[in-house]
């Protein structure tokens, strides 16, 4: 799509870290440690709390959301890739992300 655009940055010498965008809007944060894994943080807004509820996400997900610290009511939910159940979950978030 070419809407969507990547920005990779090495942050405080530790690790990569890539904005993925549509447009304008922030879709996640990819975090690539020394780690064998790799982290994802989405940002939503308070407005699709009741989407989030409601999806078939996992509780622990939910409540992640539930519980994170607003900033500028944006919210966060963030995914440490270590197998393919993480990955749908990740698929999910972004199918949220994108289409609300």
């Amino acid at each position: 799509n070419k809407d969507i655009s990547a920005e990779w940055k090495y942050t405080c010498g530790k690790e990569w870290s890539c904005q993925v965008r549509k447009k304008k809007k922030t879709i996640c944060w990819i975090g690539i440690s020394k780690k064998k894994s790799f982290g994802i943080g989405f940002p939503f807004g308070i407005k699709i709390e009741p989407i989030i509820l409601q999806s078939n996400l996992p509780e622990r997900i939910k409540n992640e959301f539930m519980n994170a610290t607003s900033y500028s009511s944006t919210s966060y939910i963030s995914v440490e890739v270590e197998d393919s159940k993480d990955f749908e979950n990740v698929k999910k978030l972004i199918d949220l992300k994108t289409n609300n």
